[in-house]
């Protein structure tokens, strides 16, 4: 019975726990974010403050999803307990109405063993003869006071044997009655067990909640003051670029005008500063000169081994299709002859049946001649 009880709670703590790791490792990337020189602006997010807000919302929206789901699984539980607990009534009501059914149908007083003694209409049943007259025809009829001792011990064992199952009958039913006041007491137990334990998941829920509130306050608290050092760090830091920036440009080769300014770029070696370029030197020219030379020579190369492929590949394409002509000559040949092969053995086959045939009707599909009667009574026999 505590089966599901323990599987949704299991399921509510993950829930959590997963949501709780979500936000640190949001707050890990945002903090790294923000302490990091190369991706750092200057000034207030907007974009992050509008996906903080966004990212708010969608919690709230599933909170409010998660809230409206639990809410319908204990309606849903309650409907069911209530559903079961209709059931049982219902079942209690049939099982009483067809014992009253069965006691009105097999269990009727005239039916019982001892309903002549008990019979209300029993002195209507008799004569309307006195005691003396009935003591008269007792006595006329040959009844000895013997035989109405018998008759009244007779009586009185039946008595007693009614009693007896009488007593029987009143300790079946009190038996009845202690099951089914024992089954409705379970019934209650487990009733009380379910609502007892649906409060205790409601109020684990709240405590959860609660921590999680909790939680969430503290790493607030502490995003708000990495947020307060991470704005001094950045002031400070500002302060000293401003003032680190004033000086590389009074001490800086563009104003003091550097002949090997465009030659050192911080891209690299081979990079030029095209605002301080001059024009090229004769070495460079020299360069670009030897580099064309030596780019028409591979383009040439690269042509003729092209060509060398291109022809290799045509006169293997061509050998392959001569072979393959050749190939298909010979199995034209191989088919044509199996084919002739087939005609002649299927002529020998047809030649054979035909006198076969010949055979079974000379054998089977003679006349009948006149010898053939003549045989028939021709002896005394």
């Amino acid at each position: 019975m505590n089966l599901p009880c323990d599987r949704l709670y299991n399921i509510i703590e993950k829930k959590e726990s997963s949501k709780i790791e979500r936000k640190q490792r949001l707050a890990e990337e945002r903090r790294n974010k923000i302490l990091d020189e190369r991706t750092r602006m200057f000034g207030i997010d907007k974009e992050a403050l509008a996906k903080q807000v966004q990212e708010k919302k969608d919690m709230l929206q599933e909170e409010k999803k998660k809230e409206e789901l639990y809410t319908k699984h204990m309606f849903d539980m309650i409907e069911n307990a209530n559903k079961m607990e209709k059931k049982l009534e219902d079942e209690r009501r049939r099982q009483e109405h067809d014992l009253l059914k069965y006691r009105a149908m097999y269990q009727q007083k005239k039916d019982g063993r001892e309903f002549d003694l008990n019979d209300p209409d029993k002195m209507k049943k008799q004569s309307n003869l006195s005691y003396d007259c009935n003591e008269l025809s007792s006595i006329l009829s040959g009844k000895t006071y013997k035989d109405e001792k018998e008759e009244k011990m007779r009586f009185q064992k039946q008595r007693e044997e009614q009693r007896a199952w009488l007593q029987e009958q009143i300790q079946e039913r009190r038996e009845w009655e202690w099951q089914k006041m024992e089954a409705q007491k379970c019934y209650e137990r487990n009733l009380l067990a379910r609502e007892q334990r649906a409060a205790d998941l409601a109020m684990m829920e709240q405590q959860f909640k609660r921590k999680i509130e909790e939680a969430t306050r503290e790493y607030n608290q502490c995003l708000a003051n990495e947020r307060a050092n991470a704005r001094r760090l950045n002031k400070i830091k500002q302060q000293e670029d401003e003032k680190a920036e004033v000086h590389n440009a009074i001490t800086g080769d563009f104003l003091t005008e550097n002949p090997q300014l465009s030659f050192t770029s911080p891209l690299g070696p081979h990079k030029l500063i095209v605002t301080h370029f001059k024009g090229m030197t004769p070495q460079m020219k020299r360069d670009i000169l030897e580099t064309q030379k030596q780019q028409l020579q591979e383009l040439q190369e690269r042509r003729k081994q092209d060509e060398d492929t291109n022809r290799k590949w045509d006169n293997l394409m061509m050998e392959m299709s001569r072979i393959a002509n050749k190939e298909d000559r010979h199995l034209m040949r191989k088919k044509l002859e199996l084919a002739k092969q087939l005609l002649e053995e299927n002529a020998e086959l047809a030649k054979q049946q035909k006198c076969q045939q010949d055979y079974y009707r000379q054998l089977f599909e003679n006349e009948t001649r006149e010898e053939f009667f003549q045989q028939f009574g021709n002896s005394a026999r």
